[in-house]
């Protein structure tokens, strides 16, 4: 499949590929790699790619899109400017003087983006309910 390659920078990041011609009625898919290493694809972003891989529709609301490919080869099919990797935190470690912290998240719920749904029992007046996170 052939489109342009569109990193969401999101709470949950992940991969577009916009598609030049819709398949199976869907304008775009997202793409996901399992049990793979990211870099190919991240070095793309931005770009015009061609990428081959297992096409499915996607079961779960963790997928931000209808239909998902498990990419296998990705490359350009254009002049490209490829990016540098997303930096690998997994091995960072906090820095010992610091002994409390305070984080302030705004949260963007777009188009694109479907977070989990709780069940009414599981919900209280609390962080999910205020998040709109609950079944009505």
């Amino acid at each position: 499949m052939e489109g342009q390659l569109v990193f969401h920078d999101r709470i949950r990041n992940w991969f577009e590929l916009k598609l030049d011609h819709a398949e199976c009625g869907q304008p775009s898919i997202q793409l996901v790699r399992l049990e793979r290493d990211w870099t190919p694809v991240e070095v793309l972003r931005g770009c015009r790619v061609k990428s081959r891989g297992t096409l499915d529709f996607s079961s779960t609301a963790y997928y931000s899109l209808d239909m998902y490919q498990d990419v296998q080869v990705i490359e350009p099919v254009a002049e490209c400017d490829r990016q540098l990797p997303f930096p690998d935190y997994s091995k960072s470690k906090p820095n010992k003087a610091i002994h409390a912290y305070r984080v302030d998240m705004y949260v963007n719920y777009e188009p694109g983006d479907h977070p989990s749904r709780l069940p009414r029992h599981q919900c209280r007046e609390g962080v999910a309910a205020l998040a709109g996170l609950c079944e009505l």
